[in-house]
């Protein structure tokens, strides 16, 4: 974990052990990032950076660059408000039952559950239609969410200014894609460039996205969680999970798995690229795509 603010690091170390079984070490800086990373003597599920010690873009360019050298998942300490949210400081606080390590090991188990929960549906997928249509199914269903939405990005374009909004739950099945515009918008070029996901647990703190989310989709919601799917080190959509009425603070264990479940996403349509036919393909020509991408999230599994 590379942070800005060292002064947390002790709790930190306590909470993220006792909540959900990580241990933490701190880097001092990104190349001890990458060292601590390619000490085969160690495996590491999870890096957290602070993107305000180097700046988003070159945060987003070491992010990318940690995945490609096998990082699971790879993380914005800003996306993660029970941790660097003042308004959530105390998430903190420890309730006793995570001090039994029986019950830790339980909530690692069902974290795993779920894990295999996304898996099946996905690459189960044979059409692009499926592959929508099972992504926001299983995002409402395994997270228990009002609704979800998929997103793909038109590639034709630089930068981005039109999407394919492709599948949203429950408003399947019948449900018929349509090109929307994609409005500039902080939150949503941040995600774009930078793979950066939004995180909004209650929409009354953040009224300008909520606004251009209504706008676009005709979407009212209290909280919100938008992950972006990413090929070749590109954003090439996003998925969408939100709640209607209720504030939601989403967990580290909730976006680390809302990431994995994006990048079997992008790795599916890769795969569905290679052996069948799409129905509604998300790149328009000139665009193409390696298979770089789907192997290295196929091992993984």
């Amino acid at each position: 974990m590379l942070l800005e603010d060292y002064r947390w690091v002790e709790k930190m170390e306590n909470y993220l052990y006792f909540r959900y079984n990580l241990q933490m070490e701190p880097a001092s800086d990104m190349l001890d990032i990458f060292n601590h990373v390619n000490n085969h003597e160690e495996s590491y599920e999870l890096v957290v950076i602070d993107e305000n010690v180097n700046g988003l873009p070159t945060t987003s360019q070491a992010l990318r660059t940690l995945k490609n050298h096998g990082v699971p998942n790879v993380m914005y300490l800003s996306t993660l408000h029970e941790i660097s949210n003042p308004v959530y400081r105390t998430e903190m606080e420890l309730l006793p039952k995570y001090m039994n390590h029986t019950f830790r090991y339980e909530q690692s188990n069902i974290k795993n559950e779920n894990a295999f929960k996304m898996m099946e549906p996905i690459f189960s997928s044979r059409t692009y239609g499926d592959l929508y249509s099972n992504c926001c199914r299983t995002l409402t269903e395994v997270f228990n969410l009002d609704f979800a939405l998929c997103v793909i990005l038109r590639s034709d374009n630089r930068p981005v200014i039109r999407g394919i909004l492709a599948a949203t739950y429950p408003q399947l099945p019948g449900y018929s894609p349509v090109e929307i515009e994609m409005k500039e918008n902080r939150y949503l070029r941040d995600m774009i460039d930078y793979s950066k996901p939004i995180h909004i647990p209650d929409s009354a703190l953040e009224q300008e996205f909520c606004l251009d989310l209504l706008q676009q989709y005709a979407l009212t919601f209290r909280s919100a969680l938008v992950i972006p799917m990413e090929a070749d080190g590109r954003c090439v959509g996003f998925l969408g999970m939100f709640t209607a009425n209720r504030s939601r603070l989403f967990r580290i264990t909730d976006i680390d798995l809302a990431l994995r479940m994006a990048g079997i996403a992008s790795a599916a349509s890769i795969n569905i690229v290679k052996t069948h036919t799409p129905d509604m393909s998300p790149y328009p020509a000139p665009y193409k795509i390696s298979n770089r991408y789907y192997e290295m999230e196929a091992d993984r599994w």
